[in-house]
């Protein structure tokens, strides 16, 4: 009761329907002792006993329902708590997984396993990861062009991908070539073949004075 007068002097006067119920049974049973065992004194009790038992049981069912929400918050929380923890749990287990597919891709014979579609796959992510924009053309019918590399505000780079496992020759490189050509010398800053494995001789010796870089995938692991 002191609470209950405490809060109406606040102002807040949430609750305060039980409280002034009860006062009224108080009265009624007081008016019921005044006036003697009558038959308006019985009329005067029974009143003051229906309205004390209604304030009662409000007052059971208010506080039973403030223990429910205190539980419901406290099953929210707890649910919140194992939400976070799977999440966090979930984030722990892909980093440690990314970290160990990014120290197989620096094992030459992690790449060597990868088919041709595979390593432009693979080479076009690692070279995101190094700061270029990158465009993969499509599977078949690309040109001759595998990534174009785009670097701002520098012309892009035109890239051919070689998952040879021998040697690449002079022709495959002169292949390459025609296809830059028609490209217009002004549309591009660099052209690349990057190969798996080492190129012969005459490749080398024909890319001299063009701009190709003959390169390998271990330049960029």
């Amino acid at each position: 009761m002191p609470y209950t007068f405490r809060k109406f002097r606040e102002g807040d006067y949430r609750g305060m329907d039980g409280a002034l119920l009860f006062l009224f049974s108080i009265l009624l049973l007081l008016g019921a002792v005044v006036h003697g065992f009558t038959v308006r004194s019985n009329t005067l009790l029974g009143l003051g006993f229906l309205v004390g038992s209604y304030c009662f049981f409000l007052t059971l069912e208010r506080l039973q329902n403030k223990r429910s929400e205190k539980a419901f918050q406290a099953f929210r929380t707890a649910e919140d708590a194992y939400r976070d923890e799977l999440l966090r749990r979930r984030r722990k287990r892909d980093a440690i997984e990314q970290a160990r597919k990014d120290e197989l891709r620096k094992k030459m014979a992690w790449w060597d396993a990868l088919n041709g579609r595979s390593f432009e796959v693979e080479l076009a992510r690692l070279l995101e990861k190094q700061g270029y924009l990158v465009e993969l053309t499509r599977a078949s019918n690309d040109g001759g062009i595998d990534l174009i590399l785009r670097l701002p505000p520098s012309l892009p780079i035109l890239v051919q991908c070689k998952a040879h496992v021998v040697p690449i020759c002079v022709g495959m490189v002169r292949e390459f070539f025609g296809a830059i050509e028609h490209f217009g010398s002004n549309a591009y800053s660099d052209s690349w073949i990057v190969s798996k494995t080492s190129y012969t001789y005459e490749a080398s010796q024909f890319v001299k004075g063009k701009r190709i870089k003959l390169r390998t995938i271990q330049e960029f692991i």
